[in-house]
């Protein structure tokens, strides 16, 4: 299993649907607050989308695609702000009442990874939700030094200071989007700030 590379990002685009991630829609009902949220690695904007219709005031989305402005564009809200760019070169210099990183944070280098997840802690609001996936060692793609794979105590240890909510541990054999074989370890997490 190859990673998604920067040719079939547009190809992944297509094959997905616009409809939200379950967890997303799973986790949107402990957000208590809807002024500000942050989606992290918003690709085709489908959870922005999402957090638009659930009422949230304004959504920073993320992602270093360059077809989000083209997504954006076909979007045209004014409660959206796109910044296309890397995490670890995004400010979060705002406090959130939801940070979504559907699939996103696994892309990361691990020393990034573990620089940006005390930003993103510190940007969430008293009692913000964040939510999103790691993935886990058994992983197909694990041999990619590119990416972050964990077992589950380092999973777990990044919720020290947060409420866990959900966690699930999922394993499977099955495809990617864009129809490779792939097996499948992941951790999905629903967390809220103390």
């Amino acid at each position: 299993m190859n990673k998604i590379s920067n040719n079939n990002w547009s190809e992944y685009y297509k094959k997905v649907k616009k409809n939200p991630r379950k967890l997303l829609v799973k986790a949107i009902k402990y957000a208590k607050n809807k002024n500000y949220a942050l989606d992290l690695g918003a690709g085709n904007l489908r959870d922005t989308r999402y957090l638009l219709k659930n009422k949230f005031m304004h959504i920073d989305a993320v992602d270093k695609s360059k077809e989000i402005y083209q997504f954006a564009k076909e979007l045209n809200n004014e409660k959206i702000t796109i910044y296309r760019m890397t995490f670890n070169k995004f400010n979060f210099d705002k406090k959130y009442d939801l940070i979504n990183a559907q699939y996103s944070l696994p892309f990361m280098n691990k020393k990034d990874l573990f620089k940006v997840l005390p930003k993103i802690k510190k940007s969430l609001n008293k009692s913000g939700i964040f939510t999103g996936e790691f993935f886990g060692v058994r992983d197909s793609q694990n041999r990619d030094k590119s990416m972050t794979f964990l077992d589950i105590k380092e999973a777990k240890k990044i919720f020290n200071n947060l409420k866990l909510i959900y966690f699930y541990e999922e394993e499977k054999d099955g495809k990617t989007a864009i129809g490779e074989e792939k097996h499948w370890h992941i951790f999905h997490f629903i967390a809220k700030k103390k």
